[in-house]
C-alpha cells in the first residue's frame, strides 16, 4: 500500500483509495459490486479483513472468479450476496457448461456475472435463465442492442 498510495491518478493529485476510503466517501448511498481476486492460500484472511471493513456497510455483492472463495463466504454467511464470474474460456464450451454447472453447485453464489463474449452462446443463454445474471463489460451502446443481453437485463435482480 505503501507503493501504491504515492501513484497518482490520471491528471488529479488523487492517490488510489483503500477499501475503507471508499466506503467512507459513499457512505452507504451506493451499492457496490467488490471483486475478490483469485488467491487460493489466504481465503479465511481476506474474508475476515474484508468482512471487517463492510461490517457497517448494507449495500453490497461479492464476486469472484475462484469458486472456493464464494464457497467459503456462503460457509461462514450465508446471508452474503455471492457471484461467481464466468469468462470465456478457449476450452469447448459444452464441457465449460458442464464444468460451471459442477461449481454453482459447489460455491451456491445468489448470480452468476458473465463475459459478453459468451452471450451469444446458446449454452451460457439457458445458464442465465437458471441464475440471475450480470455482463461484464459493455462498453459500447451498441452491445446492448442484443436480444440475449435484453433478456438477461429484464431478468436482473436489481
Amino acid at each position: 500500500y505503501n507503493e501504491l498510495k504515492n501513484i497518482k491518478l490520471l491528471n488529479t493529485n488523487e492517490h488510489i483509495p483503500t477499501l475503507k476510503e471508499v466506503l467512507n466517501l459513499v457512505n452507504n448511498k451506493v451499492p457496490l459490486l467488490l471483486e475478490i481476486k483469485d488467491n487460493n492460500k489466504n481465503i479465511p484472511l481476506i474474508y475476515e479483513i474484508l468482512l471487517n471493513e463492510l461490517k457497517n456497510y448494507n449495500n453490497y455483492l461479492i464476486q469472484s472468479f475462484n469458486p472456493k472463495i464464494l464457497h467459503y463466504i456462503k460457509k461462514i454467511n450465508p446471508n452474503i450476496q455471492t457471484g461467481l464470474l464466468i469468462r470465456n474460456n478457449k476450452h469447448k464450451i459444452k464441457n465449460l457448461i458442464i464444468i460451471n454447472s459442477l461449481i454453482i453447485r459447489y460455491c451456491k453464489p445468489d448470480f452468476i456475472s458473465i463475459s459478453k463474449k459468451l452471450l451469444n452462446k446458446k449454452s451460457y443463454i439457458n445458464l442465465s435463465k437458471k441464475h440471475n445474471t450480470f455482463i461484464w463489460t459493455i462498453t459500447e451502446k451498441k452491445e446492448i442492442n442484443n436480444d440475449d443481453y435484453t433478456y438477461i437485463c429484464n431478468n436482473l435482480p436489481y
